[in-house]
């Protein structure tokens, strides 16, 4: 029995009583098929491309922006350390500074060794972590040599407020710390302080912090007060006309101590001032660092 290639389709009316036939081979039906299939695969596949396409198209936009607000960050990052990279080197060099003014030596310095988390585990990551740790022991080294000048500048401010650096009286320089001849005897003598001439009255002011030791009358020093200001450091005024301070009283720089006079050994109006550390006297312009006019 031969296969039958063709397939013979029979449409029917029931109003015309009549029918028409149609005959279409297998070979038609099965490529029909087939370009159906191929479509309906094709369409398939072309939305699943597209659907795919636009899906990578919005990740790659989400990437792309993630990617610049790291940049950003990244930026602001660097900018920030930067800036706080001068700032500590600013504060280094001062520190240093300072440290060298007031005599402080200090063993602090940057040594090696990084640690912390490995929260990023690539080449920015790595970066992040050595800056930041580098940064951490430099503040570290400047936060501790600003520790050891706190205390340095505590035990200077003390010295320093004890040094009599102030001239104690307005006048003009008239005999130094030197030989001269005495305006008494006419012969040439050690002169162991400054002379001072000033007007009658004039105000004698502490150059420094110290306690009184001595108020009264001693021979050619006429009326004379005497200030200790520790670390053996003890300074003298002659000739005052008054006292404005007494024996025992503890007193601070520019405290009014008295009154310029002419008691004593004395041939008018001035202030005789005398240093002394220990058993010596000093040459009192070594202290003073304020302009003092010569006569």
């Amino acid at each position: 029995m031969s296969q039958n290639k063709h397939l013979t389709i029979m449409v029917f009316s029931d109003e015309l009583a009549e029918h028409k036939q149609f005959s279409i081979s297998r070979r038609t039906i099965k490529t029909a098929v087939a370009g159906i299939a191929f479509f309906i695969v094709a369409a398939v596949s072309f939305g699943t491309l597209w659907i795919r396409a636009f899906q990578d198209r919005g990740d790659m936009s989400a990437l792309a922006q993630e990617n610049e607000q790291l940049r950003q960050a990244n930026e602001r990052y660097l900018a920030a350390t930067m800036e706080i990279e001068t700032k500590l080197r600013f504060f280094d060099e001062k520190t240093t500074r300072l440290a060298t003014m007031v005599g402080v030596t200090s063993d602090a310095h940057v040594t090696g060794g990084l640690g912390g988390a490995t929260y990023f585990d690539n080449e920015l990551g790595r970066y992040l972590r050595t800056d930041l740790s580098l940064m951490e022991q430099h503040s570290t080294v400047v936060e501790q040599r600003l520790e050891e000048l706190d205390e340095a500048f505590k035990v200077q401010s003390e010295l320093l407020s004890n040094t009599p650096s102030l001239l104690p009286a307005r006048g003009w320089l008239v005999s130094g710390f030197s030989y001269r001849v005495d305006p008494f005897t006419r012969k040439r003598s050690w002169h162991n302080g400054l002379d001072i001439s000033c007007a009658h009255g004039t105000p004698i002011y502490a150059p420094a912090d110290g306690v009184v030791t001595e108020t009264g009358f001693h021979g050619g020093f006429g009326n004379l007060l005497e200030i200790n200001h520790g670390s053996e450091i003890v300074t003298k005024y002659g000739h005052l006309s008054k006292f404005n301070v007494s024996k025992g009283q503890r007193i601070k720089r520019g405290d009014l101590i008295g009154y310029v006079g002419s008691t004593g050994r004395s041939t008018g109006p001035h202030l005789h001032y005398e240093i002394h550390q220990g058993d010596k006297a000093i040459d009192p312009l070594n202290y003073i660092i304020e302009e003092v006019k010569p006569y």
